[in-house]
């Protein structure tokens, strides 16, 4: 693209064209009050069609956890809360093809929902200070999972039960949607 006034080449990265195409959304969950061995997590179920969700997810956590990603969970229908995917243009009406595990509804994800059975763990790390006052441990999701069709997804923080209780607790998910693309 060239700006108009300067003639100056303009460029965007993809994650920040998708934004604009209005193809880009988010989620969030947390806990202001998180005990040494609660649960916050994410869990949703991607569409059955050639739509591929790319996720990258922020855990933060003041008090020591175990965050995974896990791929086949199994997660009790009617537990948690639903909550709309946020489209990241807010001037763009388009929805995500994402699937509830609360109720199968469409466009939206759960968060805290029961977690029975992790499937494949595909991603885990660990977070925390655990000292009562320690500063937030967090990272920044460097890696980008394509995530697979049809298929329920559980993002879970969970405190590994030796931490002071009492800490900060948060799950940023973002993603992009669109159809598979294979360069040959």
């Amino acid at each position: 693209m060239i700006e108009e006034k300067t003639h100056a080449l303009v460029f965007l990265d993809w994650a920040h064209h998708v934004i604009h195409e209005g193809n880009a959304y988010c989620a969030h969950v947390s806990n202001p009050d998180m005990d040494k061995s609660e649960e916050i997590n994410i869990c949703f179920t991607t569409p059955d069609n050639t739509t591929y969700l790319h996720a990258l997810v922020l855990p933060v956590s003041s008090i020591f956890a175990e965050f995974k990603i896990c791929e086949g969970a199994t997660v009790t229908a009617s537990t948690g809360t639903d909550v709309l995917a946020r489209n990241r243009n807010r001037n763009e009406s388009d929805t995500s093809v994402i699937v509830s595990t609360y109720d199968g509804s469409s466009y939206k994800l759960t968060r805290n929902a029961t977690v029975t059975d992790d499937g494949t763990i595909i991603h885990i790390a660990m977070f925390g200070s655990g000292k009562r006052g320690g500063g937030a441990g967090g990272m920044r999701g460097t890696s980008e999972f394509i995530l697979k069709v049809n298929t329920t997804y559980a993002f879970r923080l969970i405190g590994n039960g030796i931490s002071s209780d009492n800490g900060i607790a948060s799950l940023k998910l973002t993603w992009y949607e669109h159809i598979n693309m294979r360069f040959e």
